[in-house]
């Protein structure tokens, strides 16, 4: 349920996103996020980029509540 909150929530800011750049690294942050969770379906044996995921994961989130609050 938290990751499809914050793909949900990523998805309507992109909508309304005004600035190219920012918007870019959005979608940036939200198919590197996909793309982990998609590549632990598949093959959950490399555990070694996890850490590197909750990082970017936070990065979203983040900016996703800064345009959600502002």
């Amino acid at each position: 349920m938290f990751f499809l909150h914050y793909i949900r929530i990523a998805v309507r800011n992109a909508k309304t996103e005004k600035n190219r750049e920012k918007a870019m690294f959005r979608t940036g942050i939200l198919l590197s996020v996909t793309g982990f969770l998609l590549m632990g379906l598949a093959n959950d044996s490399n555990l070694a980029v996890s850490p590197l995921f909750w990082c970017i994961l936070g990065m979203g989130i983040a900016m996703e509540t800064e345009t959600f609050y502002s």
